[in-house]
């Protein structure tokens, strides 16, 4: 884990090589997310696919990124939690169509305990979350985008959940308003 922070990095020092306009697009996109590790979290309860939306401006260096996931699980208890998140990344161009595309976010990891028959939340938790995420990211078109990537997700309770995901999705990037470049500068 240490070599991708070197690696952010240095690629943060080295962001002239990588210059774009800060803040003149947004993209949007929405994504689907499958846990694919096992380890002791897994005992006791089981992920659905999570569902995920995300926006996307370039910075000065790299870019920003803020976003929202819906995970649930179901074991004893069975619980639904939100990871509003945001964070900072880079996309390294491989070829004209092609990026390695890098990311860190950090959020809010709220719990929602409670019984699913009624419908009624018992129990509220709330926890740091932290992504680290790689993977590549397709142009389709000048404005559509496929991702598909590798995420680390640790969420720091009293015994800490490592869960691993592999994310899939697709985003549409247009022109920022000028009231979005002037409130962001």
């Amino acid at each position: 884990m240490k070599y991708f922070f070197y690696t952010l990095c240095l690629l943060y020092l080295h962001g002239e090589l990588f210059a774009q306009k800060a803040y003149s697009t947004v993209e949007i996109g929405i994504d689907g997310s499958w846990n694919i590790n096992k380890n002791r979290f897994h005992q006791f309860w089981q992920v659905e696919p999570v569902p995920g939306l995300f926006f996307i401006t370039p910075a000065p260096r790299g870019y920003y990124v803020v976003g929202l996931s819906r995970h649930v699980y179901h074991g004893s208890p069975s619980y639904t939690a939100y990871f509003p998140n945001m964070g900072w990344g880079m996309a390294l161009p491989v070829f004209s169509f092609l990026s390695w595309d890098n990311r860190v976010k950090i959020g809010n990891y709220f719990m929602l305990f409670g019984d699913y028959e009624t419908n009624e939340t018992k129990n509220v938790e709330s926890e740091l979350g932290l992504t680290i995420e790689t993977g590549f990211r397709i142009s389709v078109s000048e404005k559509i985008c496929i991702h598909t990537s590798l995420e680390y997700f640790r969420i720091y309770t009293r015994h800490p959940i490592e869960l691993l995901f592999l994310s899939t999705g697709i985003s549409y990037r247009f022109d920022a308003p000028a009231w979005f470049r002037n409130f962001l500068k």
